[in-house]
Formats: C-alpha cells, structure tokens, sequence
C-alpha cells in the first residue's frame, strides 16, 4: 500500500519571502480624507457633549459618562489619525481587480482602525456587562472573546494570501461567543434586578450584538475581498461606528438614569462624603436610612 503525499500546502502558500511594499495602489483620496475630518469633528464634539451631560448628574453616577467619553475620546483620535493620512501599512491584495477604485497589487489596511476596535470594543461590552451586574469570570471570558475577534481580523487584514479567511472564520466564531453571553448569558442575570436594569442591559445588548455583527460584512468588501475602494470604505465603517457608537451610548446614558448607580455596586465616593457611600458600594445595596452623625450605619 502506497504512501499518501503530503497534502500540506502551507509554506507554498506563504513562502519564506517577504515583501514591503513601499506604497499602495489602492489609496484613500481627498474626498475620502474630507469624510474623515467630518467624522473627526462629530465625535470631537460628541465627547464635549458627553462630559456636558455628566454635569447634570451626581458625581457619584458618573461611572457611566467616563465609559462613554472614553469611547468617544478614542474614536476620535482614530478618525483623526485616518483623516492625517497615517495609521496604515500597504498589504498585497489576494483578489487583483479591474475596477478603477480597486485596481492594483496593493492596498492601505489601517492598522489604527483594529486599535480603535480593540479599545472601544473592550469599553462597550464592558458598559454593558456592568449594566447587568454580571459576575467577574463571565466578564473577562466575554471580554477575551472581543479581543480575540478584533486581534485575529486585524491578523487577517495584513495577510495578503487565502488564509486570512481563516483568522475571518476565527473572528466570527468569536463574535458569536459575545453575542451568545450578550444575549444568554449576561440577560439572566439582568432580569434578577429591577424593570429599569433589564430593560436597559436588553436594549444595550441587542444594540450591540446586531451591529456588530454588520463589521465583517465591511471588512469582507473592503480588507478582505478587495471589493470596494478606501473611499468606499472609509464611508461605510464612519456611518457604522458613528450610528453604532451614538446609539449605544444614547441608550446607555439614558437608561442609567433611572438606575440607582448603588444597586450595581457602582456608586463612586465624592468628596468629603461618610462611609454610607462605602458600603453602599461594597454591599451593591441600598443602605437604610439612619446613620449616626459620625457615618456608621446604626444596626440592631
């Protein structure tokens, strides 16, 4: 009986050869850079009206304002980067096409984009699991899989060979992870508190899952497939992150503010306050009502 050749293919593929391409064919242009100032400027006035808004509560609520100003804050520096023309390294295209805004042998993958990502994405699970109180292991398992999924598409998008497909398939099994203990897991534990958390952990979740699952519809036309050109691109992620970021954010501030920041352990201690915010803190309770003049909860 016969020995069967060796069916690995994988040095073939990607041979010991290096290539640095010092530029790219297939570029961003000024009208594509002048969508990305406008975005730039969007969130930069996004983030003022953020901070705005966290005056109009108790500095003891404000947790929340800091998650969604971080957001914001790391969008914009994104966007501005993009819009300088930097943040990008050019990458051999797998699919060579005829079109003119996709012709050529090389391509910009803005590396800064997945930086983006890799923060904000971090932050927005991280609101939103807050939101429902849920228990540290199944935070930092969802957490992992969001980094897992952003770090493995960015692995892709510099891959100029088939397998990027591969670290693609990685990242949308990673995704699934999150939207599964978005959507399963982390609600149970929603719906044990009051109407005013599950309703607003829900809607966050949903928000979240759904449009995060249109990104790699976007990165599969543009990274991945080389469908669309930089311009083309550069539309559809600002109009997906603003719509997505916005949205989110929108409902997170305004569903916490029927929240009582105490009930989920994430009332902060302002200045010179007793030790009641303390344990209300450490309790995630409300505390009774009478304290003694010196801060100590009276017990029986």
């Amino acid at each position: 009986m016969g020995i069967l050749p060796r069916s690995n293919m994988a040095l073939h593929t990607n041979p010991n050869i290096f290539h640095y391409p010092t530029s790219a064919d297939i570029t961003n242009n000024s009208h594509g850079s002048d969508w990305l100032w406008a975005v730039t400027a969007f969130f930069a006035f996004f983030t003022c009206g953020i901070i705005g808004d966290s005056y109009l509560v108790p500095r003891r609520a404000r947790a929340f304002h800091y998650l969604a100003a971080a957001v914001s804050v790391v969008t914009t520096i994104n966007y501005f980067t993009m819009a300088s023309n930097l943040g990008y390294v050019a990458i051999f295209v797998e699919f060579v096409r005829d079109k003119a805004h996709v012709r050529g042998d090389t391509r910009e993958i803005y590396y800064v984009r997945y930086i983006d990502w890799f923060l904000t994405g971090t932050l927005l699970v991280l609101a939103t699991l807050l939101t429902a109180r849920t228990p540290l292991p199944i935070m930092l398992w969802t957490l992992f899989l969001t980094w897992m999924s952003v770090l493995t598409l960015l692995t892709g998008a510099l891959v100029a060979s088939s397998y990027k497909w591969g670290y693609f398939v990685i990242s949308i099994l990673s995704l699934f992870g999150v939207v599964y203990n978005l959507l399963w897991t982390a609600r149970r534990y929603a719906a044990r508190h009051t109407s005013a958390i599950s309703r607003t952990y829900l809607s966050l979740a949903a928000w979240l899952s759904f449009m995060s699952l249109i990104y790699p519809i976007s990165w599969g036309v543009s990274e991945g497939g080389n469908v669309i050109g930089i311009v083309g691109e550069m539309v559809f992620y600002g109009v997906l992150d603003t719509v997505t970021r916005v949205g989110f954010v929108g409902l997170l501030l305004w569903g916490h503010r029927q929240i009582d920041p105490a009930v989920l352990g994430m009332a902060m201690r302002d200045y010179g306050e007793d030790e009641i915010v303390e344990k209300i803190h450490r309790a995630g309770e409300v505390a009774p009502a009478e304290a003694t003049a010196g801060g100590v909860v009276e017990t029986a």
